[in-house]
């Protein structure tokens, strides 16, 4: 499975030294565990820059042999991480994931024949484990025991054997962090490209590392601080219902 992410580094001032420093740690740990998984044949790294490049390479990471740069240059968004998929694993199994998630459990039951079939998996994130050495998030938008679905992904887990259409990718050019941008994708790849939409997360297992909190977070998820982005685009859940959904389910 090839993983395709941007790296983030974290500026710190004065005021978020220690957040910082903090946040950098965990999206490193998640790069690592990715490196470490026996289901990642590579990890495909969409550069911001060549500082960037340089920084995760000092790293000295444990199969660092498993990373690609690729430069973009800029702040990654959804448009571009497929399309890196669509010129450059044709016909090999993908996952596009937030920087700080990795994978865990479950990807030996992947059948490549289902996803052949123009499925795509779209999964809501696990938190650590209780015997985990990582903290205990208090996180309602996950898929542990217990959990309840509330159109929060985290992951994208699709074998292309074709290009997305050039109609897909420009609907689907934002940024990763905004809230709503799930429901968007997933309107876009049901209605014009073709996929059934699944989320498997109890089987195939993406864990989220994010313990540290900086302030004024929700709002930086927001356009303008307020709204969200499927509202804004009329592609709500309340307007387009199970298009822009995707209940825990089975392969």
């Amino acid at each position: 499975m090839n993983v395709i992410i941007q790296y983030p580094i974290f500026n710190s001032s004065d005021a978020t030294h220690e957040w910082a420093v903090q946040r950098q740690a965990e999206v490193t740990f998640c790069l690592q565990q990715n490196l470490l998984s026996p289901h990642v044949e590579k990890v495909h790294i969409l550069s911001q820059s060549e500082h960037h490049d340089s920084y995760v390479k000092s790293l000295n990471l444990t199969m660092a042999g498993k990373l690609v740069f690729q430069m973009l240059g800029r702040r990654i968004r959804h448009k571009d991480a497929f399309l890196y998929a669509s010129k450059n694993l044709i016909g090999k199994t993908a996952i596009i994931m937030n920087a700080d998630c990795f994978v865990h459990k479950g990807f030996e039951l992947l059948d490549e024949n289902i996803l052949n079939n123009k499925t795509m998996y779209s999964l809501t994130r696990h938190g650590p484990s209780a015997n985990s050495s990582l903290c205990p998030v208090l996180d309602p938008f996950k898929c542990n025991p217990g959990s309840r679905y509330y159109g929060s992904h985290d992951a994208w887990v699709f074998r292309l054997l074709d290009p997305l259409p050039d109609q897909v990718l420009n609907n689907i050019d934002h940024l990763p962090h905004l809230e709503g941008i799930e429901q968007v994708l997933m309107f876009h790849l049901r209605t014009s490209g073709g996929f059934t939409i699944k989320n498997p997360c109890k089987i195939l297992q993406i864990v989220h590392y994010h313990c540290v909190r900086a302030p004024e977070l929700g709002k930086y998820q927001l356009l303008g601080g307020h709204t969200r982005l499927d509202i804004k685009l009329g592609l709500g859940m309340h307007e387009k219902g199970n298009l822009v959904l995707a209940q825990f389910s089975d392969l």
